[in-house]
């Protein structure tokens, strides 16, 4: 099935109200986010109360930020550590 409100040239995956308040998130800085606005559109309450790890991804820099749960905070309210994929996979860290 298709998901109501579709914003072009977007891959948004969510469900219920979490889908229309990341859908309304998306469109208020369509063109204009950057890594820190990106990962904002995945805090409450768009992510669930379950989340227990966030990732955002920049193909064109293979730039990725991972964010993991504690025991207070679902992951996308925690710290995000930036890795490069392209100097993991040299063997060189991230």
């Amino acid at each position: 099935p298709q998901l109501p409100n579709p914003v072009p040239d977007t891959v948004l995956m969510s469900a219920g109200d979490r889908y229309t308040e990341l859908v309304r998130r998306v469109k208020e800085g369509f063109g204009r986010f950057d890594a820190d606005a990106s990962r904002n559109l995945m805090t409450r309450p768009v992510c669930m109360k379950s989340n227990i790890q966030s990732v955002l991804f920049a193909p064109g820099s293979l730039d990725f930020w991972v964010a993991n749960a504690d025991s207070e905070n679902v992951a996308s309210h925690t710290r995000y550590t930036r890795f490069n994929l392209g100097n993991l996979l040299r063997g060189g860290g991230s």
